[in-house]
């Protein structure tokens, strides 16, 4: 099994480790049927059973054990794991493949040669031609090269992005988004979100994008999800639009001019050239009280109309 490190808290590689052989999935369990012993064992089960099943007349069941004997036989192999999670993989291209298949061996039932493969040539045409199907496509397409380039880089990457055994995380499902994609991954035991958190700095290189982000899911920290950031729609030249804008001629027409004039003259009054004159303060005998003098209110500052004499002191 390959080497990796861990990321130390300085960004440096500190603590190499090095995984053992696995240990974990139901190849390992199968595992035993290679040897000698395990082979000789399935061997004699399998035997006394279709001896068994054959003398009571049962030969249903019998059949049924050499097929379930042979089927454990063959799944004891590490190469048929293999093959089944590259199948597993690779459901997107097989399945695109089938179907292109499909139509042409559909249209050559109907049509000549010549001219299915015509057909078949022209929907795949229509299929990136057209807008809406071609984001479709494009954005499935980018979603199947984040898999397998997402896999890759966490298989190759400098960091601790798998367990002691060397299982990578499963990638469960992705889908487009509007800047970019969203893998969904299952961490296995053994590993956590902050390994592959630390991977995000090689991630981004790796699917051909800008940026890369970890979201994790609180109620279940096992399952997290890859944010690929390939684009940012808030860059564009074009003016974010409102759904106020048609609100606007509205709000013109029943707008008031009040107070959108300017003034031209303004009256000012001078209270300086009306004189003043004092008075004396009067003492009443009987009562022994002294009356202050009334004072004379000012006269109102008059500008455009308005009273402004609250406002000049």
């Amino acid at each position: 099994m390959p080497n990796s490190t861990r990321r130390g808290f300085g960004g440096r590689a500190d603590v190499i480790e090095v995984f053992s052989p696995r240990r974990s999935g139901p190849w390992h369990l199968l595992r035993p049927l290679h040897t000698k012993v395990g082979f000789f064992v399935l061997a004699a089960i399998t035997l006394i059973g279709f001896i068994h099943f054959t003398m009571t007349g049962d030969t249903g069941l019998a059949d049924t054990v050499v097929i379930t004997a042979v089927v454990l036989f063959v799944l004891s192999f590490a190469i048929i794991w293999q093959l089944t999670g590259l199948l597993l993989r690779s459901r997107a291209e097989l399945t695109g493949i089938a179907i292109t298949v499909f139509t042409a061996s559909l249209a050559s039932g109907f049509l000549p040669l010549a001219w299915a493969y015509t057909v078949v040539l022209s929907l795949l045409t229509a299929l990136f031609a057209l807008p809406w199907s071609r984001r479709y496509v494009v954005g499935r397409m980018w979603c199947v090269i984040d898999r397998h380039r997402l896999r890759l880089c966490l298989r190759q990457t400098k960091v601790r992005t798998m367990n002691m055994d060397g299982s990578l995380p499963l990638m469960l499902w992705a889908r487009p988004t509007k800047t970019g994609e969203r893998i969904w991954m299952w961490i296995r035991a053994g590993s956590a979100a902050e390994d592959i958190g630390s991977a995000l700095d090689y991630i981004a290189p790796a699917c051909y994008a800008r940026e890369a982000r970890i979201h994790e899911v609180r109620k279940l920290t096992t399952l997290v999800a890859i944010e690929v950031i390939r684009r940012d729609p808030l860059s564009k030249p074009e003016p974010i639009l409102s759904v106020l804008k048609k609100y606007i001629p509205v709000l013109d027409k029943n707008r008031s001019a009040e107070g959108t004039e300017a003034i031209k003259a303004a009256t000012v009054i001078d209270i300086t050239t009306t004189p003043v004159e004092p008075v004396a303060a009067t003492t009443d005998r009987k009562s022994r009280k002294t009356t202050a003098p009334a004072v004379t209110a000012a006269p109102p500052v008059m500008v455009g109309g308005e009273d402004l004499s609250d406002y000049i002191d």
